[in-house]
């Protein structure tokens, strides 16, 4: 391959990771939320309820700021903090009937967008899609 198309690549997926940022940015917005919180309601329906700790580690930051995401978004009504009846020592994360709407629609967007970018594509297309983009992941990830 030629050094001209492999800098035709990097810029392309450049583009397109820029494109998807910009629309994900633009539909969480839309619903009043951060890329970091809608990344603290995809833990929430992924692991159920779970602890400022269990919630660091998934986001990978300080547990202050994980503590200072929580509150922010117990003020706007999207989770809860409450005891753990296991460890009364432990608060507990848990998604509030608005918090749980919200992240279903986080889904459906990334959805909407996943299905956007297979549009055209065969089945067959699409999983050899997934499999190249998996592997250019793996290709490029701890360069």
């Amino acid at each position: 391959m030629s050094e001209h198309m492999e800098n035709y690549i990097g810029h392309l997926v450049l583009i397109l990771s820029h494109t998807i940022l910009r629309n994900r940015n633009r539909h969480l917005m839309a619903l009043g939320l951060t890329a970091v919180q809608a990344d603290c309601l995809r833990f929430c329906l992924e692991h159920g309820e779970g602890t400022v700790t269990d919630l660091k580690n998934f986001l990978k930051v300080t547990h202050q700021t994980a503590q200072g995401l929580v509150w922010r978004m117990e003020k706007k009504e999207l989770l809860e903090l409450r005891r753990s009846e296991k460890d009364g020592r432990c608060q507990i994360i848990a998604m509030t009937p608005k918090g749980r709407a919200a992240a279903e629609q986080t889904v459906q967007n990334r959805e909407r967008t996943g299905g956007k970018l297979l549009h055209g594509m065969s089945p067959e297309e699409q999983e050899e899609f997934i499999r190249l983009l998996t592997l250019a992941y793996e290709n490029v990830k701890n360069d």
